[in-house]
C-alpha cells in the first residue's frame, strides 16, 4: 500500500519538524469554513464520519493542486 502524500509539515520550524501536515491543516480549514463559514450547512452531514471523509477528499485535492501550480 502507497502512503497518502501528506504535503510535509503545515508549520516547520528549526527545532519541530514533525506533527500538523498540510493535509491535516487544509482538512482543518475546510471544517471551519464548512461549519462555521456557511451558515448552518454543517447539519446537512449525518454523522462526523462523513464530515471527516469529505474533508481530507477535499485537502487531497488540495494538495494535488498545489503540487500542480508549483514550477
Amino acid at each position: 500500500m502507497s502512503k497518502t502524500y501528506d504535503g510535509g509539515t503545515a508549520f516547520p520550524t528549526e527545532y519541530n519538524d514533525r506533527g500538523l501536515t498540510m493535509r491535516d491543516y487544509f482538512a482543518g480549514q475546510y471544517l471551519v469554513g464548512k461549519y462555521w463559514g456557511s451558515g448552518d450547512s454543517a447539519g446537512c452531514y449525518v454523522n462526523a464520519d462523513e464530515l471527516a471523509r469529505d474533508a481530507y477528499m477535499v485537502a487531497d485535492a488540495m494538495l494535488e493542486a498545489r503540487k500542480e501550480a508549483q514550477p
